[in-house]
């Protein structure tokens, strides 16, 4: 599958939007509205809070500070390109 061009990040996003992807066991990420949002898991896996970022970048430097950095940017990356979770 040919994959398509692609100009910023919001651009990207919005390719998935209403979509969520899960980036550890205890974070997954959305995107509606033109806002990123990180959401904290339980240990059954039900989001037990959610926070809100304007950008991937401000979102990236929170995962990074929770020790989620290493898998969160590959997977937003593969995620917001090819829809893979």
């Amino acid at each position: 599958m040919k994959k398509k061009t692609i100009k910023s990040v919001t651009e990207m996003a919005h390719l998935k939007l209403n979509q969520r992807i899960r980036v550890s066991a205890k974070h997954s990420i959305s995107f509606n509205n033109g806002v990123f949002t990180s959401h904290e898991h339980d240990e059954t896996g039900e989001v037990c809070a959610s926070m809100e970022y304007p950008s991937l970048i401000d979102l990236h430097s929170t995962l990074c500070s929770l020790g989620e950095c290493g898998n969160a940017v590959m997977n937003v990356a593969n995620f917001l390109l090819e829809g893979e979770a």
